[in-house]
């Protein structure tokens, strides 16, 4: 008699399935992997352009609190400068924002925009 080939069993089929339900999850991972790096590049370009906002917004409310007093600029337009001084007081539950040597303004931020 010659020599006897066994049929391939299940052990065979259980790694061949495993193999590519791997590279199935590797394609999956690969195409993840990239979408990150895309959001990640879109999220640095966004700040960087934040940044720049930022330094010229702060240049202007300078400019303006040089023209209205430090005291005399609205929360609202405090809120978005860097360059603000927040402190919070815990103890007593509150919240304030100011401009330099103004005076502290609780943060309330609702409707207190002038146009």
């Amino acid at each position: 008699m010659g020599n006897v080939i066994p049929f391939p069993g299940k052990a065979v089929n259980t790694k061949l399935q495993m193999t590519n339900a791997l590279w199935n999850k590797v394609d999956e991972l690969e195409e993840k992997y990239q979408a990150l790096d895309k959001i990640h590049q879109i999220l640095n370009e966004v700040e960087q352009e934040v940044a720049e906002l930022e330094k010229d917004y702060d240049a202007t409310l300078e400019e303006y609190a040089n023209n209205v007093g430090a005291d005399n600029i609205s929360v609202g337009l405090l809120q978005y400068s860097a360059k603000a001084i927040v402190e919070v007081l815990p103890e007593e539950g509150s919240i304030t924002i100011r401009w330099g040597e103004g005076k502290p303004q609780t943060m309330i931020l609702e409707d207190d925009y002038e146009n």
